[in-house]
């Protein structure tokens, strides 16, 4: 992994669109994840620092130059409560975006929450509750990508269903777990596509 010491940044630029994420850190590292920032016009990595506290984050921004921080005008991050304080304090003119990736998997692990929840109010037991069980992959396939034509056999179904009939049977299991995947399959497309800034 490539250490802080290998990136020689210009304290005197910084670009419109920064990606902020986090990452596994070395054992060399302060703490077990470490912070990264990039370029959002050619996601080049910027600079990799060994520590992700806020208040060391701040102080090494504070090294670029106050034009430079100025520049920026977007921060495209995951859902860390931490970054929109940092650009507060540090880049006066930038909003925080979430990126869609995170977006995503937040409402997935929402769906796939609910589908546990009400799986363990069936009997461990029944075909329903082995199927929930068993198909989660299917559940959280986008419904557009779902196949409609092919027939084959599935396990706990008796007869040739297609992906569709599967998940139609799954879903009608409980009006709660159709709602949250028709929410989940509403709000995912249109994100998709969005990709970072």
């Amino acid at each position: 992994m490539t250490s802080e010491r290998d990136f020689k940044p210009n304290y005197s630029f910084l670009p419109k669109v920064l990606l902020l994420d986090e990452v596994k850190s070395t054992k060399s590292a302060t703490d077990a994840m470490s912070f990264e920032f990039m370029d959002a016009s050619n996601h080049e990595l910027i600079d990799l620092l060994s520590f992700r506290r806020l208040y060391q984050i701040q102080r090494y921004f504070y090294r670029y130059s106050a034009a430079a921080r100025k520049n920026v005008k977007i921060i495209v991050t995951d859902m860390n409560y931490a970054y929109p304080k940092l650009a507060k304090e540090v880049f006066p003119n930038a909003i925080v975006v979430i990126d869609s990736f995170h977006i995503i998997n937040s409402v997935n692990r929402g769906f796939t929450k609910t589908r546990i929840r009400l799986m363990k109010e069936l009997p461990t037991s029944s075909k329903d509750y082995r199927a929930l069980k068993r198909y989660w992959k299917l559940l959280l396939k986008p419904s557009e990508n779902l196949d409609y034509k092919n027939f084959k056999k599935w396990t706990y179904f008796p007869y040739l269903m297609t992906e569709i009939d599967v998940l139609d049977h799954l879903l009608a299991l409980n009006p709660e777990l159709k709602r949250t995947y028709e929410l989940m399959n509403q709000i995912s497309p249109s994100l998709k596509g969005l990709g970072d800034l």
